[in-house]
């Protein structure tokens, strides 16, 4: 008997405490959406080590870059190419002035 008690006892607190740490991660969750959405982009588990050293503002400034492409994209239906530095520049240089700039370039101040 006084092991069923014992074994009831222990049922009722895991029960709380698996109910405690799920409302845990539910309100983290609300309270830091971006930090779910870093977790989920790079399939990191919530609170592993990895997340714990993970940076508050990195997240952030990963975050609103990825917004800030998207609706680039989004906005001009303009297409990707890994490899180009262009993609956020607003509008295109000509011949002319691309050579222009690169006389001027002063090597000294590199």
């Amino acid at each position: 008997m006084f092991d069923n008690v014992i074994q009831e006892k222990y049922s009722e607190l895991n029960k709380a405490s698996k109910k405690d740490v799920l409302d845990y991660i539910d309100n983290w969750d609300g309270r830091f959406p971006v930090d779910y959405w870093w977790r989920q982009r790079h399939k990191v588990a919530f609170n592993s080590v990895e997340h714990r050293n993970s940076c508050f503002i990195d997240q952030l400034i990963e975050y609103e870059e990825e917004v800030l492409v998207k609706e680039y994209f989004e906005k001009d239906k303009k297409e990707y190419t890994p490899g180009r530095g262009d993609y956020i520049r607003k509008r295109k240089m000509t011949e002319a002035e691309i050579k222009k700039a690169f006389d001027e370039l002063d090597l000294d101040k590199l």
